[in-house]
């Protein structure tokens, strides 16, 4: 299967990594789940049902203020009594906007640049995913990796003074070095 449109993730990784792309094959047994999540960069995804069925919990990205209380920390589910309602304050708030899909088998799911998702598999199933970017969403991914990079800098701000003799270019390498272990990109 073909990505829609272009794929710049995808192209992107064959050039720098041949061997590793954005592509996914998911089996799970009924009953396993996959936290909440946005994807990966906050790239578009989708999802290809092979067999089985899976229950897909969705989450409009103006909810993130509501799951989302510090950068990359959200709760497991938003689910009832799936969270700590006082570390997790207005997670009710965005499940009430939630929308809910049964994915049945030879079904295909398109997950929208910065929604949030949580899957459970209802019965043993296997599904292809992949994960791109393009045109359409690279704005949002930009701003997701300018804002993990700031993060990436104030994060290790104490140790800015490590790299006072090898001047600024040497910090920025650093920082560059972490943001590709935390995210793959640089």
């Amino acid at each position: 299967l073909s990505a829609p449109l272009h794929d710049w993730l995808n192209d992107f990784k064959q050039q720098s990594k041949p061997e590793e792309d954005y592509r996914y094959c998911y089996v799970g047994a009924k009953g396993t789940r996959t936290k909440l999540h946005h994807d990966v960069l906050l790239s578009h995804s989708w999802s290809a049902n092979i067999c089985g069925r899976k229950k897909w919990i969705f989450y409009p990205p103006d909810c993130k203020d509501q799951l989302e209380i510090r950068p990359g920390h959200w709760p497991a589910s938003a689910q009832p009594d799936c969270y700590d309602a006082k570390e997790f304050p207005e997670a009710k708030q965005a499940f009430e906007r939630r929308i809910e899909v049964i994915q049945e088998p030879g079904e295909l799911i398109f997950v929208p640049s910065g929604w949030y998702h949580e899957v459970e598999n209802l019965t043993l199933a296997i599904s292809i995913n992949h994960n791109w970017l393009n045109a359409s969403n690279v704005e949002e991914v930009w701003q997701f990796l300018h804002a993990e990079f700031e993060r990436v800098k104030e994060k290790i701000d104490d140790v800015i003074d490590a790299f006072e003799s090898e001047g600024e270019a040497a910090w920025i390498d650093h920082c560059n070095k972490l943001m590709k272990l935390n995210c793959d990109f640089d």
